[in-house]
This record gives structure tokens, C-alpha cells and sequence, in this order.
């Protein structure tokens, strides 16, 4: 028998956590261990029913074989982090709106016993380094599966972009998105970037409402080494976020550098379905 199966709800989207104790109770029934570990920020105490155990997150991901996410893409992407350097495979249970990332729906719960049982196809995700430099030195690191984001509040933010040293950009605007391939169907689409296949490996630039029509959205190669550099931005705020999560302070004259990682996300997949059709499904006209 393999490790146990973690499972990680979203107590806002899983209320009463209904659907994770479905799950743990046929993934028991089968023989397997469960340890469960509600993946929030926000104090538990109004939504755990009292018989469900919880383990913390660094103690749970010990001796892990697979990860089940019960929320949406977000939830994903914070139980991807807390895994980051594991290897543990991670299967989505889509409880959200659109749910790209996740592989299972919610009427899917009995696939998890084949997911279980390693009836899987392991895929590696792509992921990014990213680092604040000011005046030189690394005040500010991260990692990404989605994407990093330099953003600015309210008014416009003078930013240029690099490729290995050589420049792709220079625009006034919101900002820019540096996403994955994975990243490439959430905030960067909507600010008129690619689709990009998520098992691929490019990185995408895109900029965020540019006052210059030349700057355009931009898929490089994975071994490119991505600098953005910050203009004066006059007293304005700006911030770096990574994947929505964490988010730092900037100041005139900062850069960042995003570069692909050496990690990658694992995500435990069936093929039952295109990506094509995943877009087309979730993102195509509803009828």
C-alpha cells in the first residue's frame, strides 16, 4: 500500500467539508490512510465539523502519495505551493466557477479511488523563479505556477521588459503578467494573452491595459532569463505578486527577474479529455 492520501478542502467552497468526507470515507473503505488539511488562511474554528481531524500541512505532506484538492483553481495553486520540491502528484476537484487546473468535477468523487491506486498519467507543470533586486541585491523571492505580476494601484506605472538583456518592451500601463503555460488561461488571458498548451514549457508576457500599441503580448522560450525593470513611479504604489498569493512592495529603478524553475508542479491527470476541449467547455459560449 502507498503513502496516505491527503485531502485539502477549501472550507469556503467545500462547506461542512461535504465532499471531502465523501472522499475519505471511500478512499477508507479501500483500505487507504486519509489525512486531511483544509487549505485557508482564515481561522477554522466555525468550519470543521468537530469529528474531522485536521493535520497540520508540513506534518500531513510527510509520507504523502497524492494530494486531492477540494475548491477551485486558487485553492490549487496555494496547496501547489505548500507542496512545491515533493513530488507529490495533486488532483483538482473542481468546486469553484471555472476550475481549469482541476482534472475531476464534483459528481467525479469515484475517480479518486483509480487516482488512488496510481491509475494516472504524473504530468509535469512548469514553474518560475521569481526575485526583487534593488540596488543590486535580492530583497524579495518567490516561486509561481500561474504566473508573477507587477502591478500598479490606481494610476499608470512606467515599466520595460528584457529578454536575456535585450529589450521586448517599454510601455506606460497597469503593468504586466509573466505567466506559465499553465498560468496562460487565468489572468493573463484576460488581459488578451495566448492560450498555451499547460504541459508545454514557454513563458508568456503580457501587458496589463499598455499605452503603446507595439506592446504586445509575447511567448518566449523556457531557458529565457526575463527581466522587468520599474520606471519612476513618482510616489505611486506598486506591487510584485506571485500567483496571487504574495505580494511585495516596489520602489523606482527596481527589477525583476522571473526565470524557469527547476521545480515543476506534478498533477495527476487521466486523459480523458483535450485541453482544447477543456477550454472550449469552461471558457466557450454557454448555451
Amino acid at each position: 500500500m502507498p503513502g496516505h492520501i491527503l485531502l485539502c478542502p477549501n472550507p469556503g467552497k467545500d462547506v461542512g467539508f461535504k465532499y471531502t468526507q465523501k472522499a475519505a470515507q471511500m478512499l477508507s473503505e479501500h483500505g487507504f490512510e486519509i489525512k486531511i488539511c483544509p487549505m485557508t488562511d482564515l481561522p477554522l474554528e466555525k468550519d470543521v465539523p468537530e469529528h474531522v481531524e485536521i493535520t497540520p500541512v508540513e506534518e500531513a505532506l510527510v509520507g504523502a502519495s497524492l494530494i486531492a484538492v477540494f475548491g477551485g483553481d486558487g485553492t490549487l495553486l496555494r496547496t501547489a505551493r505548500a507542496a512545491m520540491g515533493r513530488g507529490i502528484p495533486i488532483i483538482g476537484v473542481n468546486l469553484g466557477t471555472m476550475g481549469m487546473m482541476a482534472e475531476l468535477e464534483a459528481g467525479d468523487l469515484h475517480k479518486l479511488i483509480d487516482a488512488a491506486y496510481s491509475r494516472y498519467t504524473p504530468v509535469n507543470r512548469m514553474m518560475l523563479d521569481v526575485e526583487l533586486k534593488r540596488d543590486g541585491a535580492v530583497v524579495f523571492s518567490d516561486f509561481a505556477l500561474n504566473d508573477a505580476v507587477v502591478s500598479g494601484s490606481v494610476r499608470l506605472i512606467r515599466l520595460t521588459a528584457y529578454g536575456d538583456n535585450k529589450k521586448i518592451a517599454e510601455f506606460s500601463g497597469d503593468g504586466i503578467i509573466i505567466a506559465t503555460p499553465t498560468g496562460s488561461t487565468a489572468y493573463s488571458l484576460a488581459a488578451g494573452g495566448p492560450l498555451v498548451e499547460p504541459h508545454s514549457e514557454s513563458i508568456i508576457l503580457t501587458p496589463v491595459c499598455a499605452h503603446n500599441p507595439a506592446a504586445r503580448s509575447f511567448v518566449l522560450a523556457p531557458d529565457r532569463e526575463v527581466t522587468i525593470r520599474l520606471g519612476d513611479i513618482d510616489g505611486k504604489q506598486a506591487t510584485l505578486s506571485a500567483d496571487g498569493i504574495d505580494a511585495a512592495r516596489l520602489e523606482t529603478g527596481d527589477t525583476v527577474v522571473v526565470r524557469k524553475s527547476a521545480h515543476y508542479t506534478v498533477t495527476a491527470e487521466f486523459g480523458s479529455g483535450s485541453f482544447y476541449e477543456t477550454v472550449y467547455r469552461k471558457l466557450g459560449e454557454k448555451k
